[in-house]
């Protein structure tokens, strides 16, 4: 996916539903090249884990909205790293399909 090193002033990105293309490589290259991506949605990306909302979360986005529904293969310990940099910023949560897990966010 070039869309990282391409499009560097995207603020917006829907790539749901894109099963395997999108990876927790693909993830990390988006949080690196696109520092204005304000609202995300990788939601039924089946092949995204927690290192990859790991690798995004250390690109400090300050994201309005996530859409992360249907990934099989995070849990809410992954989705509590992802919040860390973005906790102040977010309008807009959408999670399901995740283990249950208690985490805290700080206000």
């Amino acid at each position: 996916m070039m869309v990282g090193s391409n499009c560097p002033n995207i603020k917006v990105l829907k790539v749901a539903y894109c099963s395997d293309m999108v990876t927790d490589v693909v993830l990390k290259t988006i949080g690196n090249g696109c520092k204005f991506l304000i609202e995300f949605d990788f939601s039924y990306c089946k092949a995204v884990t927690d290192e990859g909302l790991e690798s995004l979360s250390q690109s400090k986005q300050s994201f309005t909205s996530l859409l992360v529904n249907g990934l099989d293969n995070i849990s809410g310990i992954g989705v509590a790293g992802l919040l860390r940099n973005s906790s102040s910023t977010l309008q807009c949560l959408e999670i399901s399909l995740l283990d249950p897990v208690i985490f805290p966010i700080k206000g």
